[in-house]
């Protein structure tokens, strides 16, 4: 019986035929991957290798945003990318489903910060604030969280202050905090006559009763800014007679009060300022310190007082004091700075909140008989910023809000 004779391929044979094999299953693959529309899964029974097709059946490569979520395909093969990924010397970071996370991420046992582009902070530290208290952290080279401490020494940065004072005639006291660890120092600590500085309490009153419903804020705003922005004696003592129903006087019994309630032991007033109008008196003089306009600069800052929105909106007005030539002249430019200055024949004071990222701290000065006041502001406010950037060296600090 004749035997059938079935193909038989040599090396070479088979090669073509396993190449032939192979470019039909390709083609097939692309006829069905054009035929396809958005997310692609290519393995059946994993979504480990991902693919996206565009309206035009092209395949999509590179970056792309998808309702809201960016994604990353690979140049090459188009496939998802996952986990980190660089680009031009910046890395992201990519969750399992795909989507480029951002703030802080908790990754393989590491703490990491991605901005809001997603870019990986690195080299760099990142601060911020939560539940009230300021965080100053630390993100190496490879963009791990680590455990170096911004150290602060509170005797060093006094010292300094002291050895400025020195230079300067005249009588000042300086009030201090950092925000971020609550240490402070209080040098000279005395009672002055404050002039302009008891608009900070008076403007606390007034959002109270705008809280409360006493006061109409739209029928009364550019008294209640130009009392600050440009502090104006007769918005002053027209806002203490508003508080007091008309009576200056009662006006500020009111403010006295107020400031009893948040722990303010040495700050009285009971009188309108000159040159102004409608000023009134009870006879007795005005006073406070350093240490009471700080208290109520770090309720504001820390919105202890009132509500949230009010502490912005008296923050916001304080921020566009338009008197920058003492403490706000030694700070570099940018630096926000919400406070209020006063000044009365030789009396020259100035005080509030430097919102320095991670590292904001309270600065209030008052001084009498100085004969170069602005010198010695200057100099006081910018040999306290040069010490607490000295804290992070030339190293960037990314200032991150909300968390």
């Amino acid at each position: 019986m004749q035997q059938k004779k079935f193909l038989h391929l040599d090396f070479t044979g088979k090669i073509y035929l396993s190449v032939g094999i192979f470019s039909i299953l390709i083609l097939v693959f692309c006829v069905w991957l054009s035929t396809q529309r958005g997310f692609v899964q290519i393995l059946p029974f994993s979504d480990a290798i991902m693919v996206y097709v565009d309206q035009n059946g092209h395949l999509h490569h590179g970056n792309l945003e998808i309702n809201g979520k960016s994604y990353y395909f690979d140049e090459d093969s188009g496939f998802m990318k996952k986990g980190f990924v660089t680009q031009k010397e910046s890395t992201y970071y990519y969750g399992q489903n795909g989507h480029k996370l951002y703030s802080f991420q908790t990754i393989n046992n590491h703490t990491y910060y991605f901005d809001n582009n997603g870019k990986m902070a690195k080299d760099t530290y990142v601060a911020f604030s939560k539940d009230g208290q300021l965080h100053l952290d630390y993100y190496d080279k490879n963009g791990k969280k680590t455990k170096q401490n911004v150290d602060f020494d509170i005797e060093e940065i006094q010292a300094q202050v002291q050895k400025v004072l020195s230079k300067y005639d005249g009588d000042t006291s300086v009030y201090f905090k950092d925000l971020r660890t609550s240490q402070s120092f209080y040098i000279n600590p005395k009672n002055m006559y404050p002039c302009c500085m008891i608009k900070v309490p008076t403007l606390i009153k007034v959002f109270q009763e705008i809280e409360n419903g006493n006061i109409d804020y739209a029928a009364h705003a550019t008294e209640i800014e130009q009392m600050i922005t440009i502090s104006s004696n007769t918005a002053y003592n027209n806002l203490a007679a508003l508080l007091g129903g008309g009576n200056g006087v009662y006006g500020l019994y009111q403010v006295n009060q107020m400031c009893i309630e948040l722990g303010l032991e040495n700050t009285e007033l009971h009188h309108g300022l000159l040159p102004g109008e409608n000023f009134f008196t009870d006879g007795g003089g005005n006073t406070s310190n350093p240490k009471d306009i700080g208290t109520l600069f770090e309720k504001l800052y820390k919105k202890e007082i009132i509500s949230d929105r009010a502490c912005q909106d008296m923050i916001s007005i304080l921020k566009a004091c338009e008197d920058r030539d003492e403490i706000q002249a030694g700070l570099d430019k940018g630096i926000e700075f919400a406070h209020k200055t006063g000044a009365a024949d030789l009396l020259y004071h100035d005080g509030g909140i430097v919102y320095l990222p991670g590292r904001d701290y309270i600065l209030v000065i008052f001084s009498n008989q100085v004969s170069r006041m602005y010198d010695m502001m200057q100099e006081v406010s910018k040999t306290i910023l040069d010490y607490q950037k000295s804290l992070t060296g030339s190293k960037d600090v990314i200032f991150v809000q909300d968390v």
